[in-house]
């Protein structure tokens, strides 16, 4: 749980500033946020967007392997959309194998 908060804490610094304008006229010179509802994923530059991404999926790794750590240790079934962020195991010759001991549950 603490490698899963403070993968928690890494996303937030790295993402946090991504999509900001200072002077949005709109806002009457306040900063605004990607979170907002005036700012878009789309509207990112091409490298706030990477930062974002390589951000994002550097937090779904960690939690997949912890997912996958915490299921096979106590048992518990897994979504298959939670799934897809589980590593693959492997000593399975399939493409989509996950961690040995990980039960996948159907929706």
């Amino acid at each position: 749980m603490l490698a899963m908060r403070a993968a928690c804490r890494k996303y937030l610094e790295e993402a946090d500033g991504i999509g900001e304008d200072e002077h949005d006229p709109d806002e009457g010179g306040a900063r605004r946020r990607m979170w907002g509802r005036r700012t878009a994923f789309h509207s990112l530059d091409p490298l706030e967007g990477m930062v974002f991404m390589s951000a994002l999926g550097e937090l779904r790794g960690v939690f997949g392997v912890h997912i996958a750590r915490i299921s096979s240790a106590y048992g518990i079934d897994v979504e298959d959309t939670l799934a897809t962020i589980l590593p693959a195991n492997p000593d399975s010759e399939e493409p989509e194998a996950t961690d040995k001991g990980v039960k996948r549950r159907q929706r």
